[in-house]
């Protein structure tokens, strides 16, 4: 890895947040989400773009932001995929917190400037003693619906995405939560759509997360970019992403790790990120069923190391693998060889009631999962999980409005095959 010769150098002074960018082959994008970052002005910032061996034009997009402002460093590396762009980013970061930005995403404009005020004026958080984690919503960008009704700030720039599945499976797609209905047409496609993300106002501003409150974060989606990490809790606990070629979904192991291991994690209720959920040209689209089965044993065995008597964290992450063997068995991925028993493999580390008792997973799907096992076939009560999906309606119902929420549940049972 070599840092570019005509690299701006720094100031001396350290940078609040490091907001690392791993960067392959996003020509489309890279622009837009340099320039959401660019926006911040209070907090003092550094803009990290690690180029991961990019073959079109972003290299050379990243160095002409470089040029411009002093605060972005470039670097470039052989393609060596998504985890080691952003463990050699954590490694060249300088900043109190370390914050992350995917090249097709885009920052809600002041939003770093409005957290670092929060950090910094908060009475119950001292300088000399950071919170390890800070937990934030994000807006969704979708594809649809047509019909918007602007009450998002108006400031912001234009739009982010999160489905409705209830362990939000991100491999399913890629402002004042006061006010309703909440949707935001982009103002460039006028096909973007935004939406608030299904944990926003779960929590208050300030909420200092306890073991159960950081499991129900995990079952709606890992949003790791929704999250600053203090950079010396990242080293002090060893905590990487697994280096494997592409980006092979090692969110999810990241995402438990910091959830578990932070002393103080805090959630702030309001949108940092705007995420394009369903971008048919993302990481998060491509079939899962080759790493997805690998990836939640890598998530169990954390949680087993880590905190092996947490049964908070342990029936939210057997909710995020029954999203995983669904989605893969709906793709008909399952028919593939050597899959069936990267499944089984999976399935294997959980325990029959827990899968019977993941009420946020449609019935029979549980069902087929004990089925695929070879467990005893029963019936599973859907009463519950009506419950949650109507309780998911009625909070989508206030954070985004009729027309939003209509769509978001079109889809839902269009993913359900219902």
């Amino acid at each position: 890895m070599k840092e570019l010769a005509f690299q701006s150098q720094p100031s001396n002074e350290p940078p609040f947040i490091s907001l690392l960018v791993p960067a392959f082959n996003v020509e489309k994008y890279l622009d837009e989400a340099l320039v959401s970052a660019e926006a911040t002005k209070s907090c003092p910032l550094e803009i990290i773009v690690i180029d991961d061996g990019s073959a079109d034009s972003t290299s050379e997009i990243a160095e002409k932001h470089a040029r411009a402002d002093s605060r972005i460093r470039v670097v470039s590396q052989a393609n060596a995929g998504y985890g080691a762009a952003l463990n050699a980013g954590i490694a060249l970061a300088r900043g109190v917190y370390v914050a992350i930005l995917e090249p097709d995403d885009y920052l809600v404009q002041g939003a770093l400037d409005k957290l670092f005020n929060f950090l910094r004026d908060d009475s119950s958080i001292e300088a000399t003693d950071y919170p390890d984690l800070v937990k934030a919503t994000y807006y969704r960008v979708l594809q649809g619906p047509a019909e918007s009704a602007d009450q998002a700030d108006p400031a912001e720039h234009a739009g982010s995405a999160d489905p409705t599945d209830p362990a939000n499976l991100h491999a399913d797609a890629k402002a004042a939560a006061k006010q309703t209905p909440k949707i935001k047409a982009n103002a460039s496609t006028q096909k973007e759509a935004k939406v608030l993300c299904s944990y926003a106002h779960l929590f208050k501003t300030g909420t200092r997360l306890n073991r159960p409150e950081r499991a129900e974060l995990l079952t709606r989606h890992p949003s790791i970019w929704s999250a600053i990490y203090r950079r010396a809790f990242l080293n002090e606990k060893h905590i990487s992403f697994k280096e494997v070629p592409g980006a092979a979904w090692v969110d999810g192991p990241f995402a438990v790790q910091t959830l578990l291991e932070a002393k103080d994690a805090i959630f702030y209720d309001h949108p940092l990120y705007n995420y394009r959920e369903d971008n048919p040209e993302a990481s998060s689209a491509q079939d899962i069923s080759a790493f997805a089965p690998e990836r939640f044993c890598e998530m169990l065995q954390i949680q087993k190391e880590i905190s092996p008597h947490d049964k908070a964290m342990r029936s939210a992450l057997a909710v995020v693998g029954l999203n995983y063997f669904d989605h893969i068995v709906r793709s008909n991925a399952s028919l593939k060889p050597g899959v069936s028993e990267k499944l089984k493999t999976m399935l294997s580390l959980l325990e029959a009631d827990e899968i019977k008792g993941a009420e946020q997973i449609a019935p029979h799907v549980r069902e087929e999962a004990l089925a695929f096992m070879g467990h005893r076939s029963e019936r599973i009560s859907s009463l519950p999980y009506y419950r949650y999906v109507l309780m998911r309606a009625l909070v989508e119902l206030r954070n985004n409005g009729l027309a939003p929420t209509l769509y978001q549940m079109k889809e839902f049972k269009k993913r359900r095959g219902k």
